[in-house]
């Protein structure tokens, strides 16, 4: 669908009327014919410029074919077919307008030429964007402009083609050495503070002495009758051990730019373990999310998962209020739960002048009820062992 919104002279065509004014005005004040001659001939190169742009954006159909899996802040090149009544399109220029739909600030200007073609193919385009925050973007009515042949006259058309893309959370290669011994000096921070972990998966390895956190469960009483110490039973890790992601997402409404940037690197980073796992062979792939409301998703760890999973973390919302949406899961997994939050879990909150639980502890006590079978690493985004683990994969963006 298009419509025809103006044509008007160019900046050469601007010149070229003076210059036919000036001969015409001449041949009349001087009543020289030939120079009427001259002048009558300079109209037809003007006119048919006019036409020949006009006819050239007539029945135009237009197509974008747009890249799938696309992450933020990696170059992304968009192509467009075009077709119409004309059978040379050569020339053709399109203006594109992209704007994220949460944030209609962010926006590109895109300028794209249509180079030679062959009568009677599509004439293609491409151009190249850099988009910088996940979620939605849309493309705005694109303009089609034609000066052919001489760029004496331009005619411009509006095709209203309505089109979403949605982006990714940027990506990152992940050091997964440092997020098992982050996993485990988690597991060892929260055991000091008295959080009790149950961890009996895998093959029986033998015994060890009792440390603080480890849960009575484990202990084996006739070997600690025998002793006369405390002994309980360890385990072997399985060799791929599948660690699920939880994302907790809170935006302080007080500091709203800052946690906003918070929340977007706590979903890339979630987004980046995701697509790690998947590449490295895990067997199965669990997503849990507390924002605006509960969510959680498992499933083989396939690409079809994997990108469902993206386009989750790519759409979602982060809750303002300081509680946790409540919710549940229809089959908790084990092994790991990985939680990312940006909140303080050192914050400690009071009730009637006296301090109670922190952050931290009402966080853990929350996802232990949703992952009751394993067991519950709790770390803040900004952990300098957690950033560590990180290298972002990205474009400068000028």
């Amino acid at each position: 669908m298009h419509r025809l919104l103006s044509s008007y002279p160019t900046q050469e065509g601007w010149y070229y009327l003076f210059l036919l004014a000036f001969v015409f005005t001449g041949a009349i004040l001087r009543e020289i014919n030939l120079m009427l001659l001259v002048g009558g001939l300079m109209v037809g190169p003007l006119a048919y410029n006019f036409f020949a742009s006009w006819r050239q954006l007539r029945g135009i159909t237009f197509r974008r074919l747009l890249p799938q899996g696309c992450f933020a802040r990696q170059r992304q090149y968009i192509q467009l077919e075009l077709t119409g009544k004309s059978p040379n399109l050569q020339g053709l220029q399109i203006t594109e307008k992209l704007y994220h739909a949460d944030n209609p600030g962010e926006s590109f200007v895109i300028e794209a030429t249509v180079p030679w073609n062959q009568s009677g193919i599509p004439a293609q385009a491409s151009y190249s964007v850099l988009p910088l925050k996940r979620g939605i973007y849309r493309f705005h009515a694109s303009r089609l402009k034609s000066a052919r042949p001489f760029g004496l006259w331009q005619s411009q058309a509006k095709l209203l083609v309505d089109c979403e893309w949605l982006v990714w959370p940027r990506l990152a290669q992940v050091d997964w050495q440092k997020i098992s011994i982050l996993c485990g000096q988690a597991i060892h921070d929260h055991a000091e503070q008295g959080r009790s972990r149950l961890a009996m998966s895998g093959d029986f390895a033998g015994l060890r002495p009792w440390r603080l956190g480890d849960h009575r469960r484990l202990i084996h009483w006739r070997s600690t009758a025998k002793r006369g110490e405390l002994l309980v039973k360890q385990f072997d890790e399985p060799a791929q051990e599948t660690v699920a992601i939880g994302v907790d997402l809170w935006c302080e409404p007080s500091a709203e730019p800052e946690s906003g940037l918070r929340i977007e690197q706590l979903l890339a980073m979630a987004g980046s373990l995701i697509w790690q796992q998947q590449r490295r062979g895990a067997q199965r792939l669990h997503l849990l999310i507390a924002g605006k409301s509960f969510q959680a998703w498992t499933g083989a760890a396939q690409r079809t998962t994997c990108e469902r999973f993206l386009t989750e973390l790519a759409l979602a919302e982060a809750a303002t209020s300081p509680g946790l949406a409540p919710g549940r899961i229809s089959r908790p997994g084990s092994g790991t739960l990985l939680v990312l939050t940006g909140r303080d879990v050192r914050a400690r909150r009071t009730a009637a002048g006296k301090a109670t639980e922190t952050a931290g502890e009402r966080l853990l006590r929350f996802w232990e009820s949703h992952w009751p079978q394993g067991r519950v690493v709790l770390v803040e985004v900004g952990d300098p062992r957690l950033t560590a683990a990180f290298q972002w994969i990205e474009e400068p963006t000028k």
